[in-house]
C-alpha cells in the first residue's frame, strides 16, 4: 500500500473520529423539539439530559470515571505495542477478556443501579469492561 493511501486512511479515520466527539457531544441538542416547546426550553431540557446523564455516569463509575477510562485505554494500547512483538500475545489477551466478560456476567449484572440505563452504549461498555478486566477478583470472590 502506498504513502499517499495510508496518508488517506488516517485522514478518514481522523474525520470520522472528530465528527462521532462532535456527535456526541451535541447529541442533547440533536433532538426533535416537542410540539410547542420554545427554543429555550428546549435547551434547558437538552442542560438537564447532560447533567442527568454526568450524575449517572459519577454514580455508576464513581468519581474516578476519567482514570477508569483511562486506564482502559492504557490497557488496551499496551496489549497493541506488545502484540506487534508476539501476536500470541494479542490472542492471549483477546481470551482473558473473553473469558472475563462472560465469568463476570453474574456479578456485573448485581452490581446494576438503576442509573444504569441513562448510560450510552460506550459507558455501559466500559462498565462491562470494568469487570472482565478484573475476572480473576470477582471470579475467586464468587468460589469462596
Amino acid at each position: 500500500m502506498s504513502k499517499e493511501a495510508l496518508d488517506q486512511i488516517a485522514l478518514v479515520f481522523v474525520c470520522f473520529t472528530a465528527a462521532g466527539m462532535l456527535v456526541y457531544y451535541l447529541r442533547h441538542y440533536l433532538r426533535p423539539r416537542k410540539k410547542g416547546e420554545s427554543m429555550a426550553a428546549f435547551v434547558a431540557r437538552a442542560e438537564e439530559e447532560k447533567r442527568l446523564d454526568r450524575i449517572a455516569k459519577t454514580q455508576m463509575f464513581g468519581s474516578w470515571t476519567v482514570t477508569l477510562h483511562s486506564a482502559s485505554i492504557a490497557l488496551i494500547l499496551a496489549i497493541l505495542w506488545l502484540s506487534q512483538y508476539s501476536p500470541v500475545f494479542l490472542f492471549g489477551a483477546a481470551v482473558y477478556v473473553i473469558a472475563g466478560v462472560f465469568l463476570t456476567k453474574q456479578p456485573a449484572e448485581a452490581a446494576r443501579r438503576p442509573d444504569y440505563d441513562r448510560l450510552g452504549r460506550l459507558d455501559r461498555m466500559q462498565y462491562r469492561m470494568m469487570f472482565a478486566w478484573a475476572w480473576p477478583y470477582y471470579f475467586l470472590k464468587r468460589t469462596s
